[in-house]
């Protein structure tokens, strides 16, 4: 059943916030675009005999078809009254599609209730290849159809308690708040004045709301009014004008830990020819569309625009109007992609690396696009201004093309700082607002040219008054978290877990994180990464300070179950994989006495269940084909659970053997077997890797060996695969220290998720300002975020 996802919008400015998304005033019918499928197969042959009878034949064979996928039209009586509603150019009281507040409380309208008979569960009736204007029910063990008289749609429009609009380009090019896009050159403020920077002294650059990129039907103003009549206007559509998706083959890229590969080049383009094992190429480019839309303008419920021309000094009511700089085209791409080699730049990828053992499947993918950016340059209202000036960061630089390399020319904003005048008098601030930064967090990050390669770092925040700097003098001063373990913590490429948290690259095994993604359990080392580029410490203009600690995210269950965590296990008594019966792990407690030990280890670690999920890595290779990452791959298994015993924390398992075409062995063997043999066949059956038709294997003797690998794979028909594969010893070995079980925690929450505040404390400082030994005060607050289980437990 298809099932509607529409876009869900966000508004929010200083007079609201709230979140909306599309509804139709009526039903629909949904199908898939258009494919048509034509194929036509012919072929000849004959034959001719000679004997003591002689023969002969031909035989021809020619076959067309064609399917073609596409909306139900013919035959189709429900459509006139069940499809979608076409917009109303006659009745303004009716609405094919509306906006609507997700905190809005309405009841349902009873037109529409009653077309589709209430909460009956309906199907539409059909006879062969006819669909009727009918429903059909079933109630009580009978069939009834229920006749659709007229279309289904609403006859009135939606009663809201926050109206939400819109104008499409083409409308609000005629009756928008602002009929064209206004921009103003950034203000520097080493130069500024603003007898001669305000909006009635410089005119802003405009552009059209149509043109090749801001198509006519795009929506291009929204405008949200609240109960009482005030409206927000939503009026400058800020754009992604480009984005590209690229994906190729490339060769054996190995396990690099970087995530990355080199983007094989001839010439400009990819050469993705002779890579990997198809030479895959795929190339997806999106068209322009806006990506958000900023506010323009904050009206009274009384506002009137007396002249046509948008929020001016001669309109009745109150409005307040925000006027932005802009840069035009800022280029950005992922991944970002800044090495060099010998002072050359060297494109790279993100690296895909398919099935891990094998070499030819690699992929590498880039994503590049180019948007525009908007930075509010001032808000006006009748009486005052505020100017907003901005300086260029050092950090956060974009590209040159979709190759990478940094585009120093091209440079993202900070604000630096807000100045408020009245309008009647200019020739001083009545407030200005000053911001200090840093390059001091996450250094070594590629696309920064700051000295050491930080990010841009709020440092401090100063107020002034009229002409004077005193101010300066009482800053709030900010103090970030950059270290855990006493070390600066560097950028790195993937350096996180599945949550986005930072995570170093110690891992069992020596595993990358892609390969061990999970979250640390470690509470001290997890809280550290918690505040990592935080706030901990703010010093006030007063002298005092508040300080910030965080700890980590934790949860207990997802849904009714028990969270669990991954955990090495070994095979016991110095077995492995080829002939081992069972696994062995650590656990954190152990069963009461006299209780079924079995049982017991089910019902606390395995939240009842019989099984017991794996995730190893095993050998999967075989002389038959060339191999990477030293021929392993992860196989994952869930194993059934015979018996249980624990001594001194350690829990022995033992597992139930598969019997599957006469062979008898492990769950994690059996599993490792399987995906041999799907995943893997170029392994499994010699002669495999041999193809036809890629320009690499057409000789005489690739054809003499895969006839020769083809005859040996015969024996198939007397010994089938998991017969060969005990014979010949497939899947032995388990890597040391790279098998691991889901067990569920019991002693203490699973970590994972992201940060949280611990303690906020705020301290006056009393002895410092006095220079005596009076006592400071030190008050705050502390959380905890626990809940109380069914049992009593925290």
């Amino acid at each position: 059943m298809p099932i509607a996802t529409p876009d869900v919008f966000a508004y929010n400015s200083q007079t609201g916030s709230g979140q909306f998304r599309l509804y139709r005033g009526g039903t629909g019918i949904y199908f898939d675009n258009e494919v048509a499928d034509n194929s036509k197969v012919s072929s000849i042959g004959g034959d001719i005999g000679f004997g003591a009878y002689a023969h002969g034949g031909i035989t021809a064979f020619n076959q067309s078809t064609s399917n073609v996928t596409r909306k139900w039209t013919n035959d189709n009586n429900y459509l006139k009254n069940g499809d979608f509603q076409d917009e109303p150019t006659t009745d303004p009281t009716r609405q094919h599609v509306f906006f609507r507040n997700a905190e809005d409380k309405n009841i349902e309208d009873s037109v529409m209730v009653s077309k589709l008979y209430a909460s009956t569960p309906l199907s539409i009736s059909t006879s062969n290849k006819t669909a009727s204007s009918s429903f059909s029910t079933v109630s009580n063990f009978s069939s009834n159809v229920l006749s659709v008289s007229g279309k289904i749609e609403k006859d009135k429009r939606q009663i809201q308690n926050t109206s939400i609009s819109y104008l499409t380009a083409g409308e609000a090019a005629i009756a928008g708040l602002s009929k064209t896009i206004d921009t103003y050159s950034f203000i520097d403020g080493q130069t500024f004045d603003p007898n001669y920077m305000g909006v009635n002294a410089i005119a802003p650059t405009r552009v059209a709301r149509i043109d090749d990129m801001r198509k006519k039907h795009h929506i291009s103003e929204i405008t949200v009014t609240n109960c009482s009549g005030q409206r927000m206007v939503y009026g400058v559509p800020v754009y992604n004008i480009s984005q590209t998706e690229m994906s190729f083959a490339v060769n054996n890229a190995g396990n690099n830990g970087t995530g990355k590969v080199d983007v094989p080049l001839n010439g400009t383009t990819i050469d993705h020819l002779q890579k990997g094992v198809d030479d895959y190429y795929h190339k997806d480019t999106q068209p322009a569309y806006a990506y958000s839309y900023l506010i323009s303008g904050i009206l009274s419920p009384d506002y009137v625009d007396k002249t046509n021309d948008g929020i001016t000094l001669d309109d009745n009511g109150t409005a307040i109007k925000f006027n932005y700089s802009k840069i035009d085209k800022y280029r950005w791409r992922t991944p970002f992609g800044n090495k060099k080699n010998g002072g050359i730049h060297v494109p790279e990828g993100s690296l895909n690396r398919g099935l891990l053992a094998d070499p030819d499947d690699d992929k590498g993918s880039i994503i590049y696009g180019e948007k525009e950016i908007y930075y509010i340059h001032s808000i006006e209202s009748k009486t005052k201004v505020a100017y907003f000036i901005t300086e260029d960061r050092l950090d956060g630089l974009g590209v040159t093309d979709w190759r990478g390399g940094l585009d120093v020319g091209t440079r993202q904003k900070c604000l630096k700082e807000i100045r408020l005048y009245s309008k009647e008098n200019l020739s001083k601030p009545i407030k200005v607002v000053k911001f200090e930064y840093g390059y001091d967090l996450c250094p070594n990050t590629p696309n920064s040219i700051a000295s050491g390669g930080g990010k841009l770092t709020l440092k401090k925040i100063w107020t002034e008054y009229g002409n004077t700097h005193k101010g300066q003098f009482h800053p709030y001063i900010f103090t970030y978290n950059s270290k855990i373990n006493g070390t600066d913590i560097p950028y790195g490429t993937m350096m996180t877990d599945r949550w986005g948290n930072y995570k170093n690259q110690t891992n069992p095994g020596n595993l990358t994180n892609v390969e061990y993604p999970y979250a640390t359990q470690d509470k001290a080392y997890a809280d550290q990464v918690a505040g990592l580029w935080h706030i901990s410490n703010i010093e006030l203009p007063s002298g005092g300070n508040i300080g910030v600690i965080y700890e980590a995210d934790d949860y207990s269950y997802v849904q009714n179950k028990h969270a669990a965590v991954m955990v090495p296990y070994s095979f016991p008594d110095g077995t492995t994989l080829a002939n081992a019966n069972a696994i062995q792990l650590n656990i954190d407690s152990v069963p009461p006495m006299g209780q079924d030990q079995t049982q017991w280890f089910k019902n606390t670690y395995l939240n009842g269940s019989d099984y017991i999920y794996t995730k190893s890595q095993v050998n999967v290779s075989t002389p038959s084909a060339p191999s990477s990452n030293n021929g392993v791959d992860f196989v994952s298994a869930y194993c059934k659970v015979t018996s249980v015993n624990v001594n001194s924390g350690v829990a022995k398992i033992s597992l139930e053997q598969i019997a599957e075409g006469g062979s008898i062995t492990n769950p994690i063997r059996f599993a490792a077997w399987q995906k041999m043999k799907n995943e893997y066949p170029k392994f499994a059956y010699p002669g495999y890797q041999n193809r036809v038709g890629d320009n690499r294997n057409t000789g005489i003797g690739a054809a003499v060996s895969a006839v020769m690998n083809a005859a040996g794979n015969l024996k198939e028909l007397r010994e089938n695969f998991y017969q060969k594969a005990i014979r010949k010893g497939y899947c032995n070995t388990v890597e040391a220290g790279k098998a691991f079980a889901r067990i569920s925690l019991t002693a203490a929450p699973k970590l994972g998720g992201g940060s949280r505040v611990k303690q906020v404390t705020i301290k006056d400082e009393w002895d410092v300002l006095t220079g005596t030994n009076a006592p400071k005060g030190i008050y705050g607050q502390s959380y905890e975020y626990t809940t109380t289980s069914g049992t009593g437990k925290k």
